[in-house]
C-alpha cells in the first residue's frame, strides 16, 4: 500500500509541476537546467552548451541571480576540451 501512495504522489508532483510551469518562469529554468545535465550526461556536450546558454538568458531576465550563478559554475564545469579554444569554438555551434 505505501508503494502505491509514493507511486500515487510522484504522479501528483509531476502533475502540479507541469501545472504550474507556464506560472511560474522558475520552474521553466529548472527544468532547461535538468535537460541540460541529461544531454551533458549522455555526451551532447554542444546541445547541452546551447539549452545553458538560453537558460542564462533568461535568468539574467527574471534577475535569479542564484540559479544564474549555478547556471555559469555548470557551465564552466563542462567544458568541452581543456584548451580555451576548444571553449570558443564549442560556444560558437
Amino acid at each position: 500500500m505505501s508503494n502505491i501512495k509514493a507511486h500515487l504522489y510522484k504522479h501528483l508532483l509531476t502533475t502540479l509541476r507541469l501545472l504550474y510551469k507556464t506560472k511560474d518562469a522558475l520552474i521553466e529554468l529548472r527544468e532547461q537546467l535538468d535537460y541540460a545535465r541529461v544531454l551533458y550526461n549522455k555526451g551532447l556536450y554542444h546541445q547541452s552548451l546551447k539549452i545553458l546558454a538560453k537558460a542564462k538568458v533568461s535568468a539574467r531576465e527574471q534577475e535569479e541571480v542564484m540559479l544564474y550563478f549555478e547556471i555559469v559554475e555548470f557551465e564552466n564545469s563542462s567544458r568541452p576540451g581543456t584548451s580555451p579554444a576548444a571553449w570558443t569554438t564549442a560556444r560558437r555551434n
